[in-house]
This record gives structure tokens, C-alpha cells and sequence, in this order.
């Protein structure tokens, strides 16, 4: 409602006129633009008198480079603020509720094996009344018995008859060892190579390998291949070996 009079001590005389209404939103948006004009043009104003030189700065900072000293100031002011708030943001970084941080053990002591008998006491936890009270230690799990130690150079004992053999075998053609020991036969099996040599070197090594073989109690000997196929064998009449019609292994 419009007033239809004026107080008793209003200067103006005869009724008031009628004024329009405007929304506040709009008229706040006015004063916002407003403000930031005047905040630009007091930035532009600043830039100018900062390049100009006319800004206040300590005396010793020199006249030719007056402009760089507030740019500067700035910058390190807002360094300084960043660190400030990174670092204690690290600092009060809370970590879990009432439980007080592990102790921190160095690879040094761990390897000397000497320890800090107060690192290795359980930690105590505040309660919300400020009472402490010790954390109970879980229940030590029984630990298996240590398994007596094995020699790293140590290394399963090689078969005696297989290492007996060995010294006889210059050129590594036995391939397998079968001993019989109820029958008294022990079979070699050969390489193919071995049938590569010349029959006398073949009847000698057989001879040689018929010695070692009586050394250790087999009265008898048989060579084979690797499918089974005779390759010589102890005479039967008489002594020495007897060589079988050559054959190359395969």
C-alpha cells in the first residue's frame, strides 16, 4: 500500500509518488557487477603504480627493479602458505582410533639379532576416561621343531656298483646297470657308440668290464642295447667275452 501522507517533519510537501517495484535478486546482481568494477579498476590501478614504481618498499631493494618486489613478495607468500598447510595437514593426519604407532625396528638390529626389549612390549591403548591399560598379547602358537639342518654341499650318495663301473667306463657307454644278484648276472646296457668301435677295442673293454664284474661277486655278464638285443656275452666254456654279431644301436 502507497502512503497517502507525509510525516510531520518530512521536507517535501504533497503527497509521495508512486514507486516501481524491482526485484532485490536483480538489484544485488547490480551491486555484485558494481563491486568487481571497482575491483578491476583498483587492480589496474595497482598494476600501474607497482609498474610505475610509486608502491612502498623497503629501502634496500633497488629503484630499477622496484616493480618485481610485490610479484615476488606474492609469490613467496603463497609458497610459504602452501607448505604450511601441506605440512600439517601430513602432521595431524589422524591414524586409527586409541591405537599407538608400531615402533620402528632398523635392519641392522634385526640381522645382529640385539632388540630393544622396550620396542618388543606390547603397546598400551587410552581409554576415554585417559586410563591406560596394556593390550593383551595373543596366545603364542606352538612352533614345529626345527628340522635338522642339511648341508647345502651335501648330495645323495652315487650307487657303489654304478661308481665301481664308472672306473672302467672311459668313454661313458653304459647306459644302465642291472645286477641279478640271485643268479649271479649283471647286464650292462650300452650306447650305440660303444658298436662304433673296432672289434678288438669292443672285446677289450668287455674283458675289462668281465674283471670288474668278478671283483664284485657276479659270475657272469651280459651286454645289451637299449631295445634289449644281446651284444656280448661271458663265455661259457673257458673264459673271456664273447662278441655277438655286431649291430649299431640306434
Amino acid at each position: 500500500m502507497i502512503p497517502t501522507e507525509l510525516p510531520p517533519d518530512s521536507p517535501f510537501k504533497g503527497p509521495p509518488l508512486p514507486v516501481p517495484y524491482e526485484n532485490p535478486w536483480g538489484l544485488l546482481g547490480r551491486d555484485c557487477l558494481a563491486v568487481a568494477a571497482s575491483f578491476r579498476l583498483q587492480a589496474r590501478e595497482l598494476w600501474r603504480r607497482n609498474r610505475q614504481g610509486d608502491l612502498r618498499r623497503p629501502g634496500f631493494w633497488p629503484k630499477d627493479v622496484a616493480p618485481l618486489f610485490w610479484p615476488l613478495a606474492l609469490a613467496l607468500a603463497v609458497g610459504l602458505l602452501t607448505l604450511l598447510v601441506v605440512g600439517g595437514t601430513k602432521l595431524i593426519a589422524p591414524g586409527p582410533a586409541g591405537v599407538a604407532p608400531a615402533a620402528e625396528v632398523s635392519p641392522a638390529k634385526l640381522e645382529s639379532g640385539t632388540l630393544d626389549p622396550e620396542l618388543l612390549e606390547p603397546a598400551t591403548v587410552e581409554l576415554a576416561a585417559g586410563d591406560t591399560m596394556s593390550a593383551e598379547p595373543k596366545a603364542a602358537e606352538p612352533t614345529p621343531p626345527a628340522a635338522a639342518p642339511i648341508a647345502a654341499e651335501e648330495s645323495p650318495r652315487p650307487d657303489p656298483l654304478e661308481a665301481a663301473m664308472a672306473q672302467v667306463d672311459p668313454g661313458h657307454w653304459i647306459r644302465a646297470i642291472d645286477p641279478d644278484p640271485e643268479r649271479g648276472t649283471l647286464q650292462l646296457v650300452l650306447a650305440a657308440p660303444f658298436t662304433a668301435l673296432p672289434e678288438a677295442q669292443q672285446l677289450q673293454q668287455a674283458e675289462t668290464w668281465q674283471t670288474q664284474a668278478l671283483a664284485l661277486g657276479f659270475d657272469r655278464l651280459e651286454l645289451t642295447d637299449r631295445q634289449g638285443r644281446p651284444i656280448g656275452r661271458q663265455a661259457r666254456v673257458g673264459s673271456g667275452m664273447i662278441l655277438l654279431t655286431p649291430q649299431h644301436l640306434s
